[in-house]
């Protein structure tokens, strides 16, 4: 633990267990000078009134005294990799800021809450049969209509009510309903009958009701496909003017013509916004949903209607194409659709910023340290799922809008990319091999092989002129041309790319393959179309998914505020204690950091100081062996079956032990004795979020590995998720084992699971070194009760950090030898026990000083029974001392942990631990300053909203007027739908506003408390008001959240 430098004939020992995080006592002990005069306790004690956080600690009699520190209840999360300061600490039982966050709660579950069809089934599904059976005939009044006639022998289908009316009642109710299903009673059933059949004509060109003077009749009946089927109905066109053409007419009713010439068909727009609506939501293929339209009309197949599918498919994508112009405002620009640029009908990022729109004025001109505020940060991919097969009428068929939204204009495209169409790009190592043998093959017949995209990284939105067709794999050229046409508009901003990075800053890179996750449930239909109809349907669809995103934007930037509030808080507390601890030992160095670190943030160091001595076993070396492995059997094999099945046991293998860690971080939370609200809403939402995630890998498991489903137990409602035995090769005896899973699958999990008891270590000597650290100045008074706050907060996370290393290792190590058995490789991946966990130098407690830590802790109020297991090392670390005897310290040895890396010296060892624990000081300082920086940037991403639905909202305004040349009737429709969408806008821009106020202004509050160097921030904080925000989150995003 720590190190007392005070006297020689001092020794202090510390208790490495948290028993409670919320609070602890220190104890004083005078003894002999020989013996241990000082040592600090950490121990359970009653909890102080909330009222009073502050109050000093009063006099402990018999020349003892103590002092209580309020150290705030944390909920504690463990992150990878052995970094320094926890991720997400959450104190006073809700978000550092003073922000509490307010799920909505559900209704008290019932039997039926989780299976409502059991009761139903049981009770009531007969009852229903009746029901609908009685629809069959004519209900109680079958023969009496409401005006008094007894010859009530139809009914409609689609007016409210399946009431019996006569034929005179039936015309006079249908003169405005002409696409209503009609039936008649006849021969003891219904009978569906044309409505022209009752005397229902179809007259336009005149208000309702009036009959043309000179009506032109269609030859034969007209169809009219409605969402309720298709029908044929007589149809009079209006003779009187000859400037009101027919598919003038028939827009006019809201019927759209499939031709502009001589019509004999119309969709309504209902049935148009209807499908358009479910191909964008639920991918539905024009094809899928007329046929459907077929069988509502005719389910039996005996009297099919007229074929009008080729007609349908022209108008979905005429529909398509003016609505585009509708939303984009061509229709109120007097150059029409003529006049559309490129990329202006794309939906655009609100958050994003927009130059001329949502920056500031003279944001030109911000200083160099703030300019990042307003770069634009994008993401790229390519994706291989959006095939394009050649048709035999591409060539005839252009594309409607070329370049208008998220689709790049398809030959300005081809021209920059034909530029370099016989360039090798792709360099012929083991790695892009894969890249090359899939890019080389499977492309007969293709008109493409996939799509590049480009979007907005933070928020996920496509960019305008963003998507591109990638003829032959993911070529450089392709790439830069999508690049390069979605940000040609954008000269003044400044750029930052992700091009298949996971993560910069806070800033997740992994959007697209989001985006594809969507995207992709519509490749079988898109890779189908001719050329011109892809691009219109791809560029619509990208259009969706952004408008989507806009009206999700409020929860969204919300939920990312809360979160970056709380972090922002949590990491300046992290660095604040870390770099006041090293400072006091370790001053120089921290100096050096300093200017190392500011020095390569610059450009003008190439040795990055967050770099550090790689391992020889580590898990991320394994995983990159293996995906070499994958990729040379793909080079030498091809796409076998063998290979996908490797890839995928090694996919699950790795997820696998990624979900036990989730379980051990469950257990860790649930075995807190005291827990607020908070936390336990905390815990069952992480216990939805894993069960979901066991579900879906046992769902994995069966799909790629049928032989394990008898093996898989049914998880009943008592179960808990963290308690789910995962049935990895591990798991299972030999014999078992052998019969379920191939020897590559075991071997992938043997070789991971080495790394990873590996990795394991090294954490665990990162920790106890970092422990070390934390521990050498605390006998010293800390400044203000702020000050104590956060020391202890840091001094409670090292311990989770380091009894979360000690089960991870021990985890590994168990299925190491269910895998294994026993062998030479226990040598150096011993057993660990609690003895072990120790940092250089330190010993455990004898008899007499464990006699000395049990009576400090009965006074601290601590039971015997967790005395004990706190010597034991049951729950929490074992105590450890320092060991300052220079006789007992030469005999003694230091921990087997501090061997396993390479067997390196002490001396070397000691250069290491500097080494790591410079790596930890700027990783802590990276993450205080890229959470602020999120905090900011999101407040930002807030404002530009806002302004953006207002701008929007004066730019509709400013529509209205545009064109003077129209008739009263248009210049009414004009005005109305920009009298609509502005006010669309203003109360979205609105909404936002208000329901982001109060977040917004405790931004303000904690920035100006972090920034303030005059006063103690934690006393700031402690005096805001808890703001509480109310969220309703889906099963996935809990997790993104806690």
């Amino acid at each position: 633990m720590g190190r007392d430098r005070h006297a020689r004939n001092k020794k202090r020992f510390e208790t490495t267990a948290p028993l409670l995080p919320s609070q602890s006592r220190q104890i004083l002990i005078t003894n002999s000078a020989n013996r241990i005069t000082e040592s600090r306790f950490h121990a359970e004690v009653p909890q102080r009134d909330k009222a009073d956080p502050g109050r000093q600690p009063d006099p402990i009699p018999d020349s003892m005294s103590s002092s209580f520190a309020g150290a705030a209840e944390m909920d504690w999360e463990v992150t990878p990799c052995g970094d320094l300061p926890m991720e997400s600490e959450l104190y006073a039982g809700e978000e550092p800021g003073r922000v509490k966050v307010s799920l909505k709660t559900k209704a008290k579950r019932y039997q039926d809450s989780d299976n409502p069809l059991i009761t139903w089934k049981e009770k009531y599904r007969d009852e229903y049969l009746d029901g609908m059976l009685i629809t069959e005939g004519r209900g109680r009044h079958s023969s009496h209509c409401g005006c008094g006639s007894t010859s009530a022998r139809f009914r409609c289908l689609d007016c409210f009510s399946l009431q019996m009316v006569c034929k005179d009642c039936i015309c006079r109710q249908h003169l405005l309903n002409p696409l209503h299903r009609i039936q008649e009673w006849k021969s003891g059933f219904f009978h569906r009958i044309p409505i022209k059949e009752i005397g229902v004509y179809v007259h336009l060109g005149h208000s309702p009701g009036r009959v043309c003077e000179r009506p032109q009749q269609t030859q034969g009946d007209f169809v009219v496909l409605s969402t309720t089927g298709i029908h044929e109905v007589e149809l009079f066109f209006c003779g009187c003017n000859a400037d009101f053409d027919h598919k003038q007419q028939l827009l006019e009713v809201g019927w759209w013509p499939s031709s502009y010439k001589d019509p004999r068909s119309a969709a309504t727009f209902d049935v148009l916004r209807q499908f358009h609506a479910l191909n964008l939501q639920a991918q539905t293929p024009p094809t899928d949903f007329y046929r459907t339209l077929e069988t509502l009309t005719d389910g039996s197949g005996l009297s099919k209607p007229p074929d009008r599918l080729a007609q349908f498919m022209i108008m979905v994508r005429q529909w398509r194409h003016v609505k585009i112009g509708k939303r984009f405002g061509r229709g109120h620009d007097p150059s029409g659709l003529k006049g559309t640029e490129q990329g202006s009908t794309a939906v655009l990022c609100r958050a994003c910023p927009q130059p001329g729109i949502n920056l500031p004025l003279g944001w030109e001109q911000a200083p160099a340290s703030q300019r990042w505020l307003y770069a634009l940060i994008l993401a790229m991919d390519a994706n291989f799922k959006q095939k394009a097969r050649s048709r035999p009428r591409d060539r005839l068929d252009e594309t409607l809008g070329p370049g208008w939204g998220c689709v790049v204009d398809y030959d300005s495209y081809m021209s920059i990319v034909n530029a370099r169409r016989h360039v090798d790009e792709i360099s012929h190592c083991v790695g892009f091999n894969a890249i090359w043998n899939a890019n080389s093959k499977k492309s007969k017949g293709l008109r493409a092989t996939g799509i590049g995209a480009v979007i907005c990284a933070r928020h996920e939105l496509f960019r305008p002129n963003g998507i591109g067709d990638l003829q032959k794999g993911e070529r450089y050229c392709n790439m830069d041309a999508i690049f390069l046409m979605s940000v040609i508009r954008l000269a003044s901003l400044i750029l930052f790319i992700s091009y298949d990075i996971a993560c910069v800053g806070k800033t997740d890179g992994e959007g697209p393959e989001r985006k594809w996750s969507t995207f992709n449930n519509a490749a079988a239909s898109l890779s189908m179309m001719s050329h011109g109809g892809r691009l219109d349907t791809m560029a619509d669809q990208a259009n969706g998914h952004n408008y989507e995103k806009v009206i999700k934007t409020g929860t969204f930037l919300l939920k990312k505020l809360v979160k970056a509030i709380s972090e922002s808080i949590i990491h300046a507390r992290a660095f604040t204690a870390i770099n006041d601890i090293l400072r006091i030992q370790f001053g120089e160095h921290v100096r050096l950091w300093e200017k190392q670190v500011e020095a390569w943030e610059q450009g003008l160091s190439k040795e990055c100081p967050y770099d550090r001595p790689t391992t020889a076993i580590s898990v991320s070396r394994v995983k990159k062996e293996m995906a070499e492995e994958n990729a040379r059997m793909q080079w030498e094999k091809g796409q076998n079956e063998a290979v996908a099945v490797l890839a995928n046991a090694a996919a699950m293998v790795i997820e696998g032990i990624e979900i036990e860690e989730a379980q051990q971080n469950v257990r860790r939370l649930t075995s807190l004795s005291k827990q607020t609200d908070f936390q336990e809403t905390n815990i069952l939402n992480r216990r939805t979020a894993l069960l979901t995630r066991i579900q879906r890998f046992h769902k994995y498991q069966v799909e790629h590995i049928p032989a394990i489903a008898d093996h898989i137990p049914a998880i009943t409602p008592d179960d808990q998720p963290e308690d789910i035995v995962l049935q990895l090769p591990s798991t299972f005896p030999t014999e078992i084992r052998s019969a379920i899973f191939s020897k590559d699958i075991i071997h992938l999990e043997d070789r991971l699971r080495y790394a990873y008891a590996h990795e394991a270590i090294d954490d665990l000597t990162d920790h106890l070194c970092s422990r070390t650290v934390a521990y050498a100045h605390t006998t010293r008074q800390p400044a203000s009760q702020g000050a104590y706050t956060k020391t202890r907060a840091f001094r409670d996370q090292i311990e989770s950090r380091v009894k979360s290393s000690e089960m991870s290792y021990k985890r590994h190590r168990i299925a190491l030898v269910s895998l294994r058995g026993p062998g030479d490789w226990e040598r150096v991946l011993r057993e660990l026990r609690p003895d072990d966990i120790r940092a250089m130098g330190e010993r455990t407690l004898v008899a007499e000083e464990q006699e000395m830590f049990r009576q400090a802790q009965k006074l601290a109020g601590i039971s015997e029974k967790e005395i004990e297991a706190a010597l034991l090392g049951a729950d929490h670390n074992v105590p450890t001392l320092e060991d300052t005897n220079v006789l007992s310290s030469k005999s003694s040895s230091a921990s087997w942990i501090w061997y396993v890396a390479g067997d390196r010296m002490n001396n070397e060892r000691r250069k290491d631990i500097q080494i790591g624990l410079r790596v930890q000081w700027c990783k802590a300082r990276a993450r205080a300053r890229r959470s602020r920086e999120e905090l900011e940037l999101v407040d930002e991403e807030m404002r530009r909203s806002i302004t953006f639905c207002h701008w929007r909202a004066g730019w509709w305004d400013a529509q209205a007027q545009r064109r003077s040349d129209v008739n009263p009737w248009l210049a009414e429709g004009l005005q109305a739908y920009a009298s609509e969408q502005s006010d669309i806008e203003r109360r979205r821009g609105t909404s936002w506003q208000s329901s982001w106020a109060p977040l917004r202004m405790r931004v303000a509050e904690v920035l100006k408390s972090l920034d303030d160097k005059h006063s103690d921030p934690e006393e700031m904080l402690n005096r805001l008001k808890t703001v509480t925000v109310e969220l309703e989150l889906e099963e996935d995003e809990l997790l993104e959240l806690y």
